[in-house]
């Protein structure tokens, strides 16, 4: 068992990158849900002020093509989360590591 020093500094490193990604996605997940919301606003707006024969299948169609991202940013947010949690267990076990060979020094 050697020095983990530069591994622990990575592993933070790389904690830090994936924290960074969750955060892009958990604000792109709250942005496309914002989008829908003011989408849905403005159809009403439209209806109770047009006689819009489309509206309502144009705000089908929006769901349908929106669907993907919606299904799919919590997900990726779930397995950024999910690997910092794995992350952080390899650098407490590194930590651990790392205290011990360095005690030996003394």
């Amino acid at each position: 068992m050697g020095c983990r020093c530069n591994d622990i500094s990575r592993c933070t490193s790389d904690i830090s990158k994936i924290n960074e990604m969750k955060n892009l996605f958990s604000n792109a997940n709250n942005t496309n849900f914002s989008v829908s919301i003011e989408l849905q606003k403005l159809a009403v707006n439209c209806m109770t002020t047009f006689s819009c024969v489309n509206m309502g299948g144009l705000m089908s169609e929006e769901k349908k093509l929106n669907k993907d991202i919606t299904e799919s940013l919590p997900k990726l947010v779930k397995k950024c989360e999910d690997k910092i949690q794995q992350l952080q267990a390899q650098k407490s076990a590194m930590i651990t590591e790392d205290i011990e060979y360095h005690s030996k020094d003394d």
